[in-house]
């Protein structure tokens, strides 16, 4: 994969994921602190993942834990609620059910001046995680309940 449908994969899930996950944006949880000391953000990572680290099993997991929203500070808005989200389904994964919610997705593909399928594929892979990890739209991953899933409905197309 190269870097560049590595960042489009990033991005499609990020617009997508604020759609399901309550609380997010998208710009924000996309947002990242910068800085020039390579020490400084390797600290922050290493406390980042202390901080939110999933409570035993038997204590109910990362699902019945509220979202550790301190990190807001320094990662965007929603951050917080976004890596709640993803610590939930990895422990309790929730499928969507129920009947989609259809989203159409236009996509130059195939045209000469300019071809972009790795958007459709990061696009694609997106919706399938939600749908299949996160719950689907208006999913409620804390009581378990599953939202509707996501249908992508592509049209691909040459500029003329």
């Amino acid at each position: 994969m190269t870097k560049r449908s590595s960042l489009s994969a990033a991005i499609a899930l990020t617009v997508f994921a604020a759609m399901v996950v309550p609380g997010t944006s998208a710009l924000a949880a996309t947002k990242k602190k910068t800085t020039k000391k390579k020490a400084t953000v390797t600290t922050v990572a290493k406390s980042t993942a202390a901080t939110t680290a999933a409570p035993p099993v038997a204590d109910g997991g990362p699902c019945s834990v509220k979202p550790d929203t301190s990190i807001d500070k320094t990662y965007g808005d929603g951050a917080g609620q976004a890596q709640w989200a993803e610590n939930c389904a990895e422990v309790k994964p929730l499928k969507a059910a129920g009947d989609p919610i259809v989203i159409g997705f236009q996509n130059p593909e195939g045209d000469p001046a300019g071809s972009f399928p790795e958007y459709r594929v990061a696009a694609e892979a997106a919706v399938g995680y939600i749908n299949s990890e996160l719950g689907g739209i208006g999913a409620d991953l804390a009581a378990g309940k599953p939202g509707r899933p996501i249908k992508l409905e592509v049209c691909s197309m040459a500029i003329n």
